[in-house]
């Protein structure tokens, strides 16, 4: 069985007009804040990594506006 990343999963589930929530994938944070520019809503940043218990680890953080959502990139970008 093949273990897949979260956005390979939901690209994957889309091919079947399976309805999956809005998303981008970024690749720098300075991408992250130009991606949440237009939202009107808080945000979910997530970190691309497979492995399990991301939220514990900090790999996942909620923002609320794009200023914030380049700072919690800027974290994990630096964790390890």
């Amino acid at each position: 069985m093949a273990r897949l990343l979260e956005h390979h999963g939901m690209d994957l589930l889309e091919e079947y007009d399976v309805r999956i929530p809005d998303r981008n994938v970024t690749t720098s944070p300075e991408e992250v804040r130009s991606a949440t520019e237009d939202l009107s809503t808080e945000v979910v940043i997530k970190a691309l990594v497979p492995v399990g218990k991301r939220m514990k680890g900090g790999g996942i953080e909620f923002a609320s506006t794009p200023e914030e959502a380049k700072a919690v990139a800027d974290e994990m970008v630096e964790k390890n």
